[in-house]
């Protein structure tokens, strides 16, 4: 998470609100008539469906620390070096150009 620099400029008059349902696989599969992707979703499966990956630099952004509850949540590195140790490795994707989006927060 990155420090906020923009608070001042929010309209906080101008806000909505988002539910998310956590669900099954066999409920996702009934409410979208589609299969669950497998947990977590691999980089080809994200790719495959042509969502967006990001560039990002931010090596001169200061991020904050996180909640004391967030801090205890592992990290996706934390999760593949786990289970490279475990023998699984996943294999490289290759990306369009096109798909890739460059983000600058400095």
């Amino acid at each position: 998470m990155y420090p906020d620099k923009a608070a001042h400029v929010w309209d906080t008059s101008n806000f909505g609100e988002v539910y998310v349902h956590i669900v099954s696989s066999q409920a996702f599969h009934y409410m979208t008539g589609h299969k669950a992707p497998s947990t977590p979703i691999s980089a080809e499966t994200y790719t495959d469906y042509g969502l967006p990956w990001f560039r990002l630099y931010d090596e001169c952004v200061r991020d904050i620390a996180p909640a004391d509850t967030l801090a205890q949540v592992k990290t996706i590195n934390e999760v593949d070096r786990a289970a490279a140790d475990e023998g699984a490795v996943e294999k490289l994707v290759e990306l369009d150009e096109k798909q890739i989006v460059g983000l600058d927060l400095a």
